[in-house]
C-alpha cells in the first residue's frame, strides 16, 4: 500500500512531458483538410485515388515490419526515422509534380504511420516504468488519446482556413510541427529494460500470446468487426448528410466536430469506466452500441442522426482506449510494438473488405439501408461474442 501511494504521488518527470508533446505534435496534419484539392491541381481524381490505394497497401505491408524493427532496434530510433521520412514526404508533395515521386511520397507517409504505430506507446510505457510511474500509464494514455482527438479538429479547421492564402501553407505548418516533434524527441532518452528478441522470437512470441491469451484473441475479434465501422462511417458520412438528409455541405463540419469531441470524451472517461466494467465488456458493448446507432441511420432525421453520430463517436473513443489498455496490459516490454502492429495490420485487412462490401450494398440497396445491414450484422456478432465471453471466467480484465 505504501509503494502504491508513493507511485501515485510521485511527480511526473520532464522527459515524460517532452515525449507527450512530441507525440501530440507528430499527429498534426494541417494539409489533410485540403490534400485532395491540392493534389487535383497536379493530378486527375483517378490518380489521387491510386495514391490513396498505394498508401493503404503500404501501411499494411510496413505495419508489422516496423513493429519488429522498433522492438529490436529501439522505439526512439523508430520514431525519429518515421518523423524524418514523413517530412521528406511532405516536401515531395509540396515541391514535386512527378506522379512517380508522389507515389513514393505516399509510401513514405505509410512508413511513418506504421513506424509510430506501437513504438510511441511502448516508449511512453517504458519511460513511466523507469520513473516508477507505471500506475499512471493508463490514465496518461487515455488523456493523450483524448487530446489527440480534440487537436485533430482544431488542426483541420486551421489547415482549411490557412489554405485560403495558398495550398502550400498547410503543408508548411505540418512540416514545422513535425520538425519540432523530432527536435523534442531528441531530448527523450531511450528506455530498454531487457535484451531485444530476435525477429523470429518476436514473431513467435506475439503469435503465441495471441493463441494463449483469450482476452487478446477476443479483443482482436472485436477490432476486426468494430474498427472498420469507423472508416465506413467517415468515408460515407458526407453523402449521407447531403444526399440522404438533404443538408448543405457547409453543415458537414458540425457533424464531424460532434463525432470528434464525443470521441475525445469517450477516451477521456475510459479509465474511469473500466474501473466499474471489465475491459472486455467495455470493448464489445461499445461495438454493440455503435452497431445499434448504425441501424438508426436508416431513418433520415437530422436530430436523431446527430444524436446517433455523437453516440458513435463516444463509443469509438471508449473502444479505441479500451483496446489500447488491454493490449498494453498483456504485452511485454520486449514485444509491445510488435503486438500492437500485429493487431493493426490484421484489422486493416478487414477494413478493406468492409469498405468493398459496403460499396456493393450501397449500389444494390442505398446508403441508409447499407448502414442498417452493416449495423445489424455487427450487432449479431457482438451478441454472440458476449454470450461466449460470459461463459468463460478466466479472461484478463
Amino acid at each position: 500500500m505504501e509503494n502504491t501511494k508513493l507511485d501515485v504521488n510521485r511527480k511526473i518527470p520532464i522527459r515524460v512531458y517532452c515525449l507527450l508533446v512530441s507525440m501530440l505534435l507528430s499527429t498534426f496534419s494541417f494539409e489533410y483538410a485540403v490534400f485532395v484539392s491540392f493534389m487535383q491541381t497536379k493530378l486527375s481524381l483517378t490518380q489521387v485515388g491510386v495514391l490513396f490505394a498505394i498508401n493503404s497497401i503500404s501501411v499494411l505491408v510496413f505495419e508489422y515490419l516496423t513493429g519488429i524493427f522498433a522492438d529490436r532496434k529501439g522505439y526512439k530510433l523508430t520514431l525519429l526515422l518515421g518523423g524524418i521520412v514523413f517530412i521528406i514526404a511532405q516536401l515531395i508533395f509540396l515541391l514535386s509534380g512527378s506522379y512517380v515521386l508522389l507515389m513514393l511520397a505516399m509510401i513514405f507517409v505509410a512508413i511513418s504511420i506504421a513506424a509510430k504505430s506501437g513504438a510511441d506507446v511502448a516508449l511512453l510505457h517504458n519511460i513511466l516504468d523507469d520513473a516508477d510511474l507505471s500506475s499512471k500509464f493508463e490514465e496518461i494514455l487515455c488523456n493523450l488519446m483524448s487530446a489527440v482527438t480534440v487537436s485533430e479538429v482544431l488542426v483541420l479547421l486551421l489547415g482549411a482556413w490557412i489554405s485560403a492564402y495558398g495550398f502550400q501553407w498547410p503543408f508548411v505548418l505540418t512540416i514545422i510541427a513535425s520538425t519540432i516533434s523530432i527536435a523534442i524527441l531528441l531530448f527523450v532518452p531511450e528506455q530498454r529494460h531487457n535484451a531485444p528478441l530476435s525477429t523470429k522470437e518476436l514473431i513467435w512470441s506475439s503469435l503465441k500470446l495471441l493463441a494463449t491469451s483469450k482476452a487478446l484473441l477476443v479483443s482482436l475479434v472485436i477490432c476486426v468487426f468494430g474498427y472498420p465501422l469507423y472508416h465506413v462511417l467517415t468515408d460515407f458520412l458526407q453523402p449521407y448528410l447531403t444526399d440522404t438528409l438533404g443538408l448543405h455541405a457547409k453543415y458537414n463540419g458540425v457533424f464531424y466536430v460532434a463525432i470528434s469531441l464525443s470521441m475525445a470524451l469517450g477516451t477521456k472517461l475510459t479509465k474511469r469506466i473500466s474501473k466499474r466494467i471489465d475491459i472486455l465488456t467495455c470493448c464489445y458493448c461499445s461495438v454493440g452500441i455503435i452497431s445499434m446507432a448504425f441501424i438508426t441511420l436508416i431513418w433520415p432525421n437530422i436530430l436523431s442522426a446527430f444524436a446517433s453520430l455523437a453516440i458513435i463517436g463516444f463509443c469509438f473513443g471508449v473502444l479505441y482506449a479500451s483496446v489500447a489498455l488491454l493490449v498494453n496490459r498483456i504485452a511485454t516490454d520486449q514485444n509491445r510494438a510488435t503486438l500492437i502492429s500485429q493487431q493493426h495490420a490484421i484489422t486493416k485487412i478487414t477494413q478493406s473488405v468492409y469498405l468493398v462490401v459496403f460499396g456493393l450494398l450501397i449500389e444494390g440497396m442505398g446508403l441508409e439501408h447499407a448502414f442498417f445491414i452493416v449495423g445489424a450484422f455487427s450487432l449479431c456478432v457482438m451478441a454472440i461474442l458476449a454470450m461466449f465471453v460470459r461463459k468463460k471466467q478466466n479472461f484478463v480484465h
